[in-house]
């Protein structure tokens, strides 16, 4: 949450002239709910069905830049049919970066605006071992949307998927 996955996954599609697919997205249309709406009705196990159900629909064919969930990674399957059928590429940013970025969205199911900071960065940690799993690190620290995505067109173009 608040990497940047939707912002840098818009460049980096445009960068390397390929198709964005924001699974978040499709969730929604295909549930006709927002995912905020989804917790509330369906909770966040429901939410997590659809996550894998949309994931598995991808194509191993196209070319495209997918932005998925945080927490899309909590399931055996989604993280090796995401290593089947491409890059994976891990976002990483500070705690106190990403709370600065948090602080600002009002549309997480996950964050309440009067929550405990200390259970979202539980979230976050728990998360680390499957995120530092990724083909490809790329750390976002100060950096904008738009470099952080041409810092992964490099990368790609050159075939150096060893993290950054």
């Amino acid at each position: 949450m608040g990497a940047g996955k939707t912002s840098v996954g818009r460049f980096l599609a445009d960068l390397l002239s390929c198709r964005f697919i924001d699974l978040d997205q499709l969730i929604v249309e295909t549930e006709q709910k927002t995912i905020n709406e989804i917790f509330a009705d369906k909770g966040e196990t429901y939410f997590r069905e659809c996550e894998t159900t949309v994931l598995r629909h991808l194509s191993v064919e196209e070319t495209a830049v997918c932005s998925t969930g945080g927490g899309i990674v909590l399931r055996t399957e989604n993280r090796e049919w995401m290593r089947q059928i491409g890059v994976i590429i891990y976002l990483r940013a500070e705690w106190p970066t990403l709370k600065k970025r948090l602080l600002l969205s009002r549309d997480r199911p996950l964050i309440k605006q009067e929550s405990d900071w200390s259970d979202v960065k539980r979230l976050w940690e728990q998360r680390q071992t499957f995120y530092s799993a990724a083909d490809l690190i790329i750390d976002t620290d100060n950096l904008a949307p738009k470099q952080v995505a041409k810092n992964i067109a490099a990368h790609l173009q050159k075939g150096n998927l060893i993290n950054d």
